[in-house]
């Protein structure tokens, strides 16, 4: 069993992110599944249907929630689930910090939301600093 993925993003950004990983890295080595938070959503709605995706996508190894941007609503609606054992949640989420999290599914929850902070740190920086002489 590996840990599953729920992305939870405002809009389409999250299906976006997921169809662009996956045309990079065609095996998903993970169940991953997108929420997508739309403007003028109802939110006891969404809270009540991400507890239900946790519940189907945790086959006993947890849930990684990797959210947008946090202090938004859809990241301030995943609040609720903090307290849950079998649930992490990292937010900022970019493409590579997604690709991360896929190629290294096989890690516990706890070392994957590790692995998925530094993974979407380390693609940030100014591409001058790397640009050869």
């Amino acid at each position: 069993m590996k840990v599953s993925i729920l992305i939870v993003t405002h809009s389409n950004v999250g299906n976006v992110l997921l169809n662009a990983a996956k045309t990079i890295m065609v095996d998903t080595p993970s169940e991953m599944s997108c929420i997508n938070i739309w403007n003028q959503c109802d939110v006891e709605l969404e809270i009540s249907y991400i507890d239900k995706m946790i519940q189907t996508m945790d086959k006993g190894e947890g849930v990684l929630i990797l959210n947008d941007l946090y202090g938004a609503t859809p990241c301030n609606i995943l609040f609720k689930f903090l307290e849950r054992q079998s649930v992490r949640v990292v937010t900022g989420l970019n493409l590579s910090m997604l690709l991360t999290v896929m190629n290294y599914s096989g890690l516990s929850l706890d070392d994957l939301m590790v692995k998925a902070i530094e993974g979407g740190k380390s693609n940030v920086f100014d591409i001058k600093t790397v640009l050869p002489e």
